[in-house]
């Protein structure tokens, strides 16, 4: 999900800023940067510079959401009702129902998670570049 997700964000011709990427992943070709670690503030900065954010549920979806940087969120077993951070400009996706997996009831909820659904939220959200240019013209 996240590498296909990346790859099509991408191709889409988005820069793409990782923060913590999964393990091994050094990026890609592309305009795919790989931030190295860094102190909540930078990644504030950096986030209220972005024009949109995929990520999952993690302490930086509610850095980005206290910033304002339309982000797609990606939940496993939590509850977006509960820990969506309470902005407009964060959308929460979550599978129906987890896939089975051998490593446990908290596995299976990502991989449930159809690619669609991250594409289409993706390109719905209007992005910051957007919506600055409808505050400036609208």
């Amino acid at each position: 999900l996240y590498r296909s997700t990346r790859e099509a964000v991408r191709d889409d011709g988005a820069a793409l800023p990782l923060f913590s990427p999964p393990a091994g992943d050094g990026g890609g070709p592309g305009r795919i940067v790989v931030a190295p670690p860094c102190a909540v503030g930078v990644a504030a900065a950096l986030l209220g510079r972005a024009d949109r954010f995929l990520c999952n549920d993690t302490g930086i979806m509610h850095v980005a959401g206290a910033v304002g940087t339309h982000t797609v969120a990606l939940f496993g077993p939590t509850d977006p009702g509960l820990w969506k951070p309470p902005a407009d400009t964060v959308v929460a996706l979550r599978a129906k129902a987890r896939r089975e997996d051998p490593r446990g009831v908290e596995y299976g909820w990502m991989e449930a998670i159809a690619e669609q659904d991250v594409w289409d939220a993706w390109t719905a959200l209007a992005g910051r570049a957007a919506t600055e240019r409808k505050g400036r013209h609208g």
